[in-house]
């Protein structure tokens, strides 16, 4: 596997540690488009696309546990740095939708 492909592998799956305490009381970020949101998402999720996530940063206290996911991992990861960028303290990259939902279960 070339640079690349472990690059999308490690993508998909998020980051490797997240708290369990976390994923239980943690805002799930959607960043897809809401069209890719409305076709199936993770029960209680909030959706703001990447996109909109420049120009709208969420409304939480910056102490709020957020964790991001998107279809493939790429997006929240982008959107878990942006939100750090913007005072986020706690924040998680959650990688692609179906790497967590497994990990919520």
């Amino acid at each position: 596997m070339g640079v690349a492909g472990l690059s999308w592998l490690i993508a998909c799956k998020g980051e490797k540690h997240i708290p369990t305490e976390t994923l239980k009381q943690a805002v799930i970020l959607d960043v897809r488009t809401p069209g890719e949101f409305n076709s199936g998402h993770i029960n209680g999720a909030v959706n703001i696309a990447l996109s909109k996530l420049h120009d709208s940063v969420p409304v939480y206290p910056k102490d709020t546990p957020i964790i991001t996911y998107c279809s493939h991992g790429l997006r929240s990861k982008k959107a878990a740095g942006l939100l750090r960028e913007h005072g986020f303290t706690k924040v998680y990259d959650g990688g692609s939708q179906e790497s967590l939902e497994k990990r919520l279960k």
